[in-house]
């Protein structure tokens, strides 16, 4: 009886290990609850705004950004809902995303961006209709950057917007190994 309750034990803090290495959120206020422009969202250019009711408005040259530091290396997902601009009758939008190191945004450098939504660093993504909108950065622990998000064209509202680790493919066999030791000790718990 003890050394299954350690077996059930050791199998159950597997799983629990891996659920622990999941994505966690790092940018703030991804659904844009408090005014842009007061933290932790600023302009940059023109004059996004939010609703507090969950998402931004950015018409074309309006741009904001907020900056995020890194604790681990690794791959990092940046995504985003979209939608056409508030006026009902368009029904395109059009948006670029981009991430910058924070020294080179520090010293003014806006020419070498690393990590950006599309096909090149200065294409914009022209969507009709609601849309998810993904991309990654290679983050580095202890790096700052920038993440900076623009209108063009009919402009385009934003929601939940939102930087999150990528699980890396040790968490997911940790949790198999552990659901797989949950198992195997059921089965031995019904033979015996």
């Amino acid at each position: 009886m003890t050394k299954t309750i350690k077996h059930f034990a050791f199998a159950a803090a597997l799983a629990l290990a891996a659920f622990g290495a999941q994505a966690q959120q790092i940018v703030q206020d991804p659904s844009f609850s408090t005014v842009i422009g007061q933290g932790p969202w600023y302009v940059d250019s023109g004059t996004p705004s939010s609703n507090f009711t969950g998402h931004a408005t950015l018409a074309a040259g309006d741009s904001f950004y907020q900056s995020f530091s890194l604790t681990e290396t690794g791959q990092y997902t940046i995504g985003f809902d979209a939608l056409s601009s508030a006026d009902a009758s368009i029904l395109a939008g059009e948006v670029r995303s981009r991430v910058f190191n924070s020294t080179d945004v520090g010293a003014g450098d806006f020419s070498s961006p690393v990590a950006w939504l599309g096909t090149t660093p200065t294409a914009t993504s022209t969507f009709t209709g609601p849309v998810h909108f993904e991309y990654t950065l290679q983050g580095v622990a202890g790096q700052s950057y920038h993440l900076y998000v623009s209108g063009f064209g009919d402009g385009v509202q934003l929601d939940n917007l939102t930087v999150a680790a990528v699980p890396e493919p040790e968490s997911y066999a940790m949790m198999l190994a552990g659901l797989g030791a949950l198992g195997l000790m059921s089965r031995r718990r019904k033979t015996a």
